[in-house]
Parts: C-alpha cells; sequence; structure tokens
C-alpha cells in the first residue's frame, strides 16, 4: 500500500479510477472486508458506504464534479 491514501482509490494503486468505482459497487453489494478501504470509499463525507458515494465517485469519475 502506497503511503498516501487518496480518497476513493479502494485498491490503493495511486489513482481513482474505473476499478475503483467496480470495487466500491461489489462492496456494496457483498460487504466490506477492508476498513480502510471504507473509509477511502466515504465519497460525501457522511461517515456511511452507500449508494450516494458510488454515484458522487461515478460523477467524479465523467468530470461532473471537480
Amino acid at each position: 500500500m502506497k503511503d498516501k491514501l487518496i480518497l476513493g482509490n479502494l485498491n490503493f494503486d495511486g489513482v481513482v479510477n474505473v476499478f475503483d468505482m467496480t470495487m466500491m459497487r461489489k462492496a456494496l453489494i457483498y460487504g466490506w472486508n477492508d476498513t480502510i478501504a471504507y473509509r477511502m470509499a466515504d465519497m460525501t463525507g457522511d461517515g456511511y458506504v452507500n449508494v450516494a458515494d458510488l454515484v458522487y465517485m461515478h460523477r467524479w469519475l465523467l468530470g461532473a464534479i471537480k
């Protein structure tokens, strides 16, 4: 794992991309097994990871959110 944690970087490869979004989708369905990834998935900052975070990540990846 990299020294610097990046919000949305769920696979810890240093970039936020479609692979992170796929991980979030799977975790929302099957559950989380990594507490650090769970914290990095809270894109809205409300303390919970849910569909709102997935939508936020999707919009960010599309460039609708800066």
